[in-house]
């Protein structure tokens, strides 16, 4: 079968801007999305998963996999995809209705372009000439369709970890960065510290930065999915990805 003919599947997949400028700028190759439902707390042999290697009897079909629960054996599969699959990103967003060039899109939406909260979210001057507004307001990242979309990624691995079971270099591929201050006055930032990710807006934080990768991720973590989601300690999808094409 020749590549042009391998199938493969392509899914959406959400990111906040600051991640999106994490993808943009190279530095984030993983993500890690809760597993859902998670398994009981009296389940054995958790998330063991297919490996040709495996006895039929304990390996689960491949792609997917499980855990015992009274007696019974309960396959999962990744919802985002497997390796080869691809992922469209959806991102925050806004639709331009003016041609820079000098055309007016007005009266035809299907020209309508897409303008991006990642690339500059305090830009306020997407007016014309007469201070009208040329951009329709910001949507969330939800609503955006596939056409509109400039990201695609490619799965490269996918597993699954507790999420406290992150690695500093793990953490690293997340897309975390060292502490580079805004605005030093506002920042008790060191040399080697790594950013806080805690739940104020960056000019008012007063946290201090994070010891290592790991804190720093958990940070990150806690500001997406709750301040008790870290201790929760989930089962988490592990998904490892490249950029294969861009808008």
């Amino acid at each position: 079968m020749s590549e042009a003919t391998i199938e493969t599947k392509s899914k959406p997949i959400l990111f906040s801007s600051e991640m999106v400028r994490a993808i943009l700028a190279g530095r984030k190759t993983q993500t890690r999305r809760i597993v859902k439902p998670q398994p009981p707390n009296d389940a054995t042999d958790v998330f063991s998963w297919y490996a040709p290697h495996l006895p039929d009897e304990v390996k689960a079909p491949e792609g997917l996999w499980y855990w015992v629960s009274e007696g019974l054996r309960h396959h999962v599969a990744c919802p985002y995809g497997k390796p080869g699959d691809r992922l469209w990103v959806r991102e925050k967003f806004a639709l331009s209705v003016f041609d820079p060039e000098g055309g007016d899109h007005h009266d035809d939406p299907t020209n309508w372009n897409p303008i991006y909260f990642a690339d500059d979210p305090d830009d306020q001057s997407w007016t014309d000439g007469d201070g009208h507004p040329i951009k329709a307001p910001w949507r969330a990242s939800i609503h955006m369709p596939k056409w509109a979309s400039r990201i695609t990624l490619e799965i490269t691995d996918v597993r699954v970890e507790r999420v406290q079971d992150i690695s500093d270099s793990d953490a690293i591929a997340e897309g975390i960065e060292r502490n580079v201050p805004l605005d030093a006055d506002d920042w008790d930032a060191t040399e080697h510290g790594w950013f806080p990710y805690c739940s104020h807006h960056p000019k008012a934080c007063e946290c201090f930065p994070a010891f290592d990768a790991r804190e720093s991720f958990s940070g990150l973590w806690k500001r997406i999915n709750g301040p008790d989601s870290w201790k929760a300690n989930p089962f988490v999808w592990v998904i490892s990805f490249k950029r294969v094409e861009a808008r």
